[in-house]
């Protein structure tokens, strides 16, 4: 399959639509210690969602980015609230 980062063809990843940083944020503020998936809202979800849709190379590389707005961006965001 051809990855949505770099378009060439190799086999793709399972990624994490929305950071797995936010769910793990979202589970350890919630009220109830969990996440809800809306597709069976009366059971706990375990972890996000996630597709194929980047190759390894470009994961790793993605994930680099998203560890430094993960340390900069969102955790000084919550430091301040």
């Amino acid at each position: 399959m051809e990855c949505k980062l770099c378009n060439e063809s190799n086999e793709l990843e399972l990624s994490h639509i929305i950071p797995k940083f936010v769910y793990k944020w979202i589970k350890r503020t919630s009220t109830t210690g969990g996440i809800r998936n809306s597709d069976n809202p009366n059971i706990r979800a375990q972890d996000g969602d996630k597709i194929d849709f980047l190759c390894g190379k470009c994961e790793d590389l993605f994930s680099v980015y998203e560890d430094g707005f993960r340390k900069k961006g969102f955790q000084k965001l919550q430091e301040t609230n």
